[in-house]
């Protein structure tokens, strides 16, 4: 396991993820301080992000303490230099789907390169896309 950056907010679960060193499942209300703080912890690329809506698998497996939602946001980290990766998921209801821009932490996208995935009612998350 990769240590963590030392800035990490209180009540991250943290535990081991499929492709990824890490994984982390913090609130949305830590979501962008998580991502900050491996920011400055040397992890230098946002590999990714994506929405994923869980409509027909509610009753996933998710770590204790972890309730599953709807719809889950999911964010790879990488660290070119220290050759790890991490994945941070954030777990986000339906009937408030909304969670914070990473762009103020990962600014190197024009936002002509940015989309926005949308639910039936409510906007989602803005893509970072390649």
């Amino acid at each position: 396991m990769i240590s963590l950056p030392t800035d990490l907010p209180q009540g991250v679960v943290v535990t081991d993820a499929l492709n990824a060193d890490v994984a982390l499942f913090p609130s949305r209300a830590a979501y962008r301080d998580v991502v900050a703080a491996f920011r400055n912890d040397g992890f230098e690329l946002c590999a990714d992000l994506c929405a994923v809506d869980y409509l027909t698998h509610p009753g996933r497996t998710l770590p204790d303490g972890v309730e599953a939602e709807r719809f889950e946001i999911v964010v790879n980290l990488l660290s070119m230099s220290k050759r790890q990766r991490v994945r941070i998921r954030v777990q986000v209801p339906e009937h408030d789907c909304t969670v914070d821009s990473l762009f103020s932490v990962y600014p190197g996208r024009s936002e002509e390169h940015t989309s926005e995935l949308q639910s039936r009612r409510h906007l989602v998350c803005r893509l970072l896309l390649e």
